[in-house]
Formats: C-alpha cells, sequence, structure tokens
C-alpha cells in the first residue's frame, strides 16, 4: 500500500509541475520570422534557417500579433503594463538575402525597410487603414 501512495505522489507532483511551468514554443510566421515565447519573454525573431535562433527584430515582450503573406502586425510591452505599448508592422515582401545575419550592416539595412515602429496606436491604425492591412490582433500564448 505504501508504495501506491508514492507512487501517486509522484504523479501528482509531477502533474503539478506541468501544468505550473510555461513552456517554449515556437510559431512560424512565413519568410523565415518566427514568434518565440521563452517563459515570460516574447518575442519575434528573423532566422535565416527557420529554427530557434536568429535576430531578434522585435523584443519587447509581445503581448499579441498576427500575420498573412505579406505582414506581420504586433503589439509589444516593455513594462507589461498599460500606458506603455508599442505597436510595430514587419513587410515580408522586404527580402532578406541568405547569408546578410552574418553581414550584420546588410541586415539592419533591410530590416529598416522591412519593419514598421515603435508606432504609437493612433499611428499603427492610420498606417493600416492607408495600406489596407486587414489583419486584427490576437493575444499571444504568454
Amino acid at each position: 500500500m505504501k508504495i501506491k501512495k508514492n507512487k501517486v505522489v509522484g504523479i501528482m507532483i509531477i502533474m503539478l509541475f506541468s501544468f505550473s511551468c510555461k513552456f517554449y514554443s515556437d510559431k512560424n510566421l512565413g519568410n523565415n520570422y518566427l514568434f518565440w515565447e521563452d517563459g515570460n519573454q516574447s518575442e519575434i525573431i528573423y532566422s535565416e534557417n527557420g529554427e530557434n535562433g536568429g535576430f531578434t527584430i522585435i523584443d519587447a515582450n509581445v503581448s499579441q500579433y498576427n500575420f498573412n503573406n505579406k505582414y506581420i502586425i504586433a503589439k509589444s510591452n516593455w513594462l507589461k503594463n498599460k500606458g506603455n505599448e508599442t505597436y510595430w508592422i514587419i513587410d515580408k515582401s522586404i527580402i532578406i538575402k541568405k547569408d546578410t545575419l552574418k553581414k550584420g550592416l546588410l541586415f539592419e539595412q533591410a530590416m529598416k525597410k522591412a519593419l514598421i515602429g515603435p508606432l504609437t496606436k493612433d499611428s499603427f491604425n492610420l498606417f493600416m487603414k492607408t495600406h489596407n492591412i486587414n489583419l486584427k490582433l490576437k493575444k499571444a500564448i504568454n
């Protein structure tokens, strides 16, 4: 009987641990962009090989995002409280050539063309309207 109780307690501890932990996750956003969540930090990165690791594009606790074949939109908050929200748009049609990560300056120049932001909510909404981007922000996993 004592052995069974120990097994039950062990299983309960494992279940409690697994439900209380945040696990790493990533989501492919297309064109080598990934939404990456690591515990309490979430960001959008660019990775030439489409896997974990790469160059951080938006690193300010991405709380909402969405994407289609041409754009990625995101809302982030440095301090995770209201009032410090920033908005971002990534134009995925700006092609970033292979191996530009190794040539940092070329990558930065390409990203300056592709990344719009940080924006205020009003500027973000105006850009979305004038460029006819029909995406709505969706809550990130975090």
